[in-house]
């Protein structure tokens, strides 16, 4: 059963040897060589599944792989039974109780990762933590502001009254991580960037 299908993969939701599971199938490429297409592909999982035992091996709470094929492009990991950020948002919109309490445990993860050098990539609130697929591993404030810039665009454009929100999150994480001043002088460049972009398209 398909879960979801983005532009890199579809996700199907399965069991492994009696175990509830999901598979992330990653799309070949038509339109490349398939010799190039084929390194990509495994460059990609090598890196996807690389940062999710990064994230375990830090008590940063992902799922656990349970099986890499290399030549289907498949990874098979456990299934984690909950809601996506988006839907509890939605769910409890103008909630301050469970608003804050969400903001906080965002705010908490995301800067464990940072503090360990893993940048998401695309975080968003439908895959904030779960899809490492664009992610990478720096120590650089910049990639860590780019990573807290995409978030809170995504927050902003899904949730457009989430000002509140988004204020206990950069507060907590401020809070939390270790390296928050940096990476908070960072955002601030990355912010106005993203403005100059918006203006001149």
């Amino acid at each position: 059963m398909i879960i979801s299908q983005g532009a890199e993969a579809r996700v199907y939701k399965t069991d492994f040897y009696g175990k509830p599971a999901i598979e992330k199938v990653r799309f070949q490429k038509k339109y490349r060589h398939p010799t190039l297409d084929a390194k990509i592909l495994s460059r990609q999982i090598n890196q996807e599944v690389r940062l999710i035992h990064r994230c375990l091996l830090n008590d940063i709470p992902v799922p656990c792989i349970y099986n890499i094929d290399k030549h289907e492009y498949k990874i098979c990991m456990e299934y984690i039974e909950g809601d996506k950020v988006k839907d509890v948002l939605l769910k409890h919109n103008g909630e301050n109780d469970i608003e804050g309490l969400l903001a906080l445990k965002m705010a908490e993860v995301l800067a464990k990762m940072h503090d360990n050098g893993i940048i998401h990539g695309d975080l968003t609130t439908s895959n904030m933590i779960m899809n490492f697929g664009l992610g990478f591993v720096s120590k650089i404030p910049e990639d860590k502001a780019v990573d807290l810039y995409v978030f809170e665009r995504a927050m902003i454009s899904t949730f457009p009254s989430s000002a509140k929100l988004l204020s206990m999150f950069f507060e907590s994480y401020t809070k939390m991580s270790k390296h928050s001043a940096s990476v908070m002088n960072r955002l601030a460049d990355v912010r106005l960037r993203g403005r100059k972009r918006d203006m001149t398209g």
